[in-house]
């Protein structure tokens, strides 16, 4: 890594050229880790903040270029108390900071991971949440449908400040040598010699599960396994869900938080995940299938074929539980082998490094005096 440093320019006098806060400290979040690790590996100088405020950024001044705001979790819109005055005492705290970085002369950008969320007061939230994003320099969408749904929920937000970015693989975070899938399913405690097939993250209405699970109930799914990996949006939800799955053998439910610890076993158990959701609210699950190298089978709509094609994925038309039946009865009779290596070239398409890379030089053309990247694509 140092020839790599060296190659860009990115260290002088043994110093890191670039200083970026994060906010949030998110230890917990997969996107954070990795994104602190390979900004760390480019001789980033990384700041982890614990709050958002005017006091923490003017404690930063003189030693941050950037500050880079990450809507994961933890970190929620600052309008999600039901109290309109702690609300508003929130906006304007984030709202100050924001408006102090940009007098200090501190870059703000925005990475939009997951769908931001309405609140209490719709257009509290709508004028609100805009005057923050057009505090930004730049907000970076994972994906075209992110920033279609950001114009279409914001529109008061600038569109000059918008950059596209590719999803990226959680590489390096889960161990590369894991458990085999025998193992895994062990783990598990699962026993099958049919196809396994993974419906994995939060539970909720509009993932489809009402749709898909009745299908393992008739033959040919009947011989093979469904695992629902996940914590439900409400007790009723999983106690409905628990009463469909109960008269279908196949199917396993995991309905709970999913620490990382575990998540390694749910995905080498599984020979595909299925995506049957109704809406499609960010990239987080796409992630995951890159990152362990999954053949998929998701609805056809722009968030998924932006980057996935039919040598790695089973699309279906969206809400057709018909079509849902014929893919997952397809998923049967493919090259499950040649579709995971297509996965996994593309994770390696979208490395973190590589999408880093992108970014980084995107933020360097905003502080003067300092070189951008070099294109070094055929070195690397």
């Amino acid at each position: 890594m140092d020839w790599l440093k060296q190659k860009l320019g990115w260290q002088v006098q043994g110093k890191s050229s670039l200083r970026v806060g994060l906010y949030p400290r998110a230890s917990k979040s997969p996107f954070m880790q990795v994104l602190v690790q390979h900004l760390e590996e480019f001789g980033v100088e990384v700041t982890l903040l614990e709050s958002l405020s005017p006091r923490r950024i003017w404690e930063a001044k003189g030693r941050l270029d950037w500050l880079w705001l990450v809507n994961v979790d933890p970190y929620h819109s600052p309008f999600e108390q039901e109290d309109a005055s702690a609300q508003a005492y929130r906006f304007a705290r984030r709202l100050s900071a924001l408006r102090l970085a940009r007098t200090l002369g501190i870059r703000v950008g925005w990475f939009l991971v997951n769908q931001l969320e309405h609140y209490s007061s719709q257009r509290f939230a709508l004028t609100g949440q805009t005057a923050l994003l057009n505090q930004s320099d730049r907000i970076w969408c994972l994906g075209q449908a992110m920033a279609d749904r950001l114009y279409h929920e914001w529109p008061g937000v600038k569109s000059s400040l918008v950059r596209v970015s590719a999803p990226l693989g959680y590489g390096g975070y889960y161990p590369e040598e894991g458990l085999s899938r025998t193992q895994a399913l062990e783990r598990l405690g699962i026993s099958t010699e049919g196809k396994v097939f993974l419906c994995y993250g939060s539970v909720h209405p509009y993932k489809g599960l009402t749709d898909l699970i009745p299908l393992f109930r008739k033959q040919p799914l009947r011989e093979h396994c469904l695992v629902v990996a996940g914590a439900p949006s409400t007790p009723q939800y999983a106690h409905a869900i628990e009463g469909l799955s109960a008269r279908t053998p196949g199917v396993h439910l995991f309905l709970r938080p999913i620490p990382d610890g575990e998540v390694e076993r749910f995905f080498r158990a599984a020979d595909f995940v299925v995506l049957p959701s109704k809406k499609i609210r960010n990239n987080e699950l796409l992630m995951q299938v890159m990152t362990f190298g999954k053949a998929l089978i998701g609805p056809r709509v722009p968030a998924l074929t932006q980057w996935m094609d039919e040598t790695n994925t089973i699309f279906f038309r969206q809400s057709d539980r018909n079509d849902l039946k014929d893919a997952l009865e397809k998923a049967l009779t493919v090259d499950l082998d040649e579709m995971s290596l297509h996965t996994r070239n593309l994770a390696q398409k979208h490395h973190p490094d590589t999408v880093l890379r992108e970014w980084l030089r995107d933020m360097m053309a905003f502080i003067p005096g300092k070189a951008l990247m070099e294109d070094y694509h055929d070195e690397v």
